[in-house]
């Protein structure tokens, strides 16, 4: 299931607003698409509601009737939706694509380093510089400073591997981290 792309099951519709974004989103690995699509207000719970694998019982009716010393219980049948489902559901990107429609493709690559010069910045740089400034708590339900943090730790992280370590890199992950504790 992680190793499949996402939305490989529906083909893309390049007429739709989130065909880029959904491409974009396909290069990402499952579990970050899956907090990004958290981020969006997906809810899994709910998902699986809807689609009949999760039912409510009252929890009044799984209590025992009998409890034996070794720990046996009497009087609760087993519930087969209690159970181990290894099948797979799939989950709706569309408010994901929706809250993504106006991000750039160059949110999902970051650059690495940046030329000091007359180079003036774009808006979005500017929006995620400003954004670094507000409190915790708002930072981390911002889907679009997530996005752009998650993708820039992840390229960090990754260049190591690679066999490029430097000391420019390692203080590029140390002011990152700054930004994100502090």
């Amino acid at each position: 299931m992680f190793d499949t792309p996402v939305g490989e099951d529906e083909p893309a519709d390049s007429g739709s607003e989130g065909a880029g974004v959904e491409a974009h989103l396909r290069t990402r690995p499952l579990t970050e698409v899956y907090h990004l699509w958290r981020l969006a207000g997906g809810d899994l719970e709910a998902e699986l509601r809807n689609q009949g694998r999760v039912k409510g019982k009252p929890p009044i009716l799984t209590v025992p009737n009998v409890v034996t010393l070794e720990g046996e219980t009497f009087g609760v049948r087993r519930d087969r939706d209690t159970l181990y489902d290894p099948s797979e559901i799939a989950l709706p990107l569309e408010p994901l694509l929706r809250r993504l429609s106006d991000v750039t493709a160059a949110a999902f690559y970051p650059l690495l380093e940046k030329r000091m010069g007359p180079v003036l910045h774009s808006q979005s740089q500017m929006e995620l510089q400003e954004t670094a400034q507000l409190p915790l708590v708002i930072r981390e339900s911002d889907i679009e400073y997530q996005l752009h943090r998650i993708t820039l730790f992840s390229r960090l992280t990754q260049e190591p591997k690679n066999g490029c370590t430097n000391i420019h890199t390692t203080f590029t992950i140390l002011r990152a981290f700054v930004v994100e504790v502090c």
